[in-house]
């Protein structure tokens, strides 16, 4: 069928809707209905028949869509901040017709996604949770300058209520994955990109796209700019990548990362069992951050984590001691 998407919008407000980040005023235009087979390449699998297509979330095979996704989420994110010299190659400009929206943002040489919120509640999901932070280690390359964590933001105001709450868990963690980083890549700068006029949906789409390496954790946020990237893309093996294994197949760019995860299943155990909120994180981290560093004592009175990382003490991890107070009045509540 052919079908023509268009934003029911004047052209000013669509041009202010890309600035503030819109995803879908990227995606308008006309598309035409695909013959037989799909005409796109390298990778072209047959289209599902009719009850494949409408078996909903969770069983659709989007993998038949994959060169479409890496064309669209290409382009917008070339529109944003445009081409870079990537790996000593400069990214195809035909998809541009103007000048960049965001031309002097930073683009990182890694993008990592750091899913939290809602999942720090824990579920009944081994689908969704956070990877153990030594994949990133095994994975990110030596040579590597720059690294970008993209996560929620830190502002309650500007969270969905259901990640409401969580604010001072996801900070702690986050933390200590950039402190994590900053002892296995020392000559790399590390950087959260969750706050800022700039850090919108359409912003974080171009940073996983436009990385050298992206790392995707369980998330259908994070999933298609990976499998758009020009990079190479590493996406967690979970329950919740069903349709990524096709793509591992024919795409070079495009791996599987099969690490340890902490799942929400993981999380709702510690939050049921474990009573004493700052017990609750130093299992987590201690449990994220193995077998390099050792979470090894939480000091209730100066919220102070002591972490050893290859026999060396790596000191404080956590941003204020504030967030350790707050946080466990938070997880006590939750």
């Amino acid at each position: 069928v052919d079908y023509t998407f268009q934003c029911m919008q004047s052209a000013e407000a669509l041009e202010q809707a890309k600035r503030q980040g819109s995803i879908l005023s990227w995606l308008q235009g006309y598309y035409a209905a695909p013959s037989n087979r799909n005409t796109f390449s390298p990778y072209t699998p047959p289209l599902p028949t009719l009850n494949e297509a409408a078996r909903g979330m969770g069983r659709i095979p989007l993998y038949y869509m994959s060169e479409a996704i890496r064309f669209d989420l290409r382009n917008m994110a070339l529109q944003m901040v445009g081409p870079r010299n990537h790996n000593g190659r400069i990214l195809n400009t035909t998809m541009m017709d103007n000048t960049p929206l965001y031309p002097n943002v930073d683009i990182d040489d890694v993008a990592i996604h750091f899913r939290c919120g809602d999942i720090m509640r824990g579920f009944n999901s081994d689908a969704y949770g956070i990877v153990a932070f030594d994949s990133y280690r095994r994975y990110i390359s030596p040579s590597t300058k720059t690294i970008g964590i993209v996560t929620a933001s830190f502002q309650e105001s500007s969270l969905r209520s259901r990640d409401q709450g969580t604010t001072h868990v996801c900070h702690v963690l986050v933390n200590a994955l950039v402190e994590y980083l900053h002892y296995s890549f020392p000559y790399a700068t590390v950087t959260i990109r969750n706050d800022g006029p700039d850090e919108t949906l359409a912003m974080a789409f171009a940073r996983f796209v436009m990385a050298n390496q992206t790392f995707c954790s369980p998330s259908t946020f994070s999933i298609f700019p990976a499998i758009a990237s020009f990079g190479t893309s590493y996406i967690q093996q979970s329950n919740l990548t069903y349709f990524v294994a096709p793509i591992v197949q024919h795409y070079h760019d495009v791996k599987y990362m099969d690490g340890p995860l902490l799942s929400a299943i993981d999380m709702f155990y510690y939050n049921y069992h474990v009573s004493n909120a700052l017990v609750r994180i130093t299992l987590m981290l201690d449990w994220l951050m193995q077998p390099l560093c050792h979470v090894q004592h939480l000091n209730a009175t100066t919220a102070e984590t002591i972490v050893t990382c290859g026999g060396k003490t790596n000191g404080t991890i956590v941003a204020r001691a504030s967030d350790m107070i707050r946080l466990g009045s938070t997880l006590r509540n939750t």
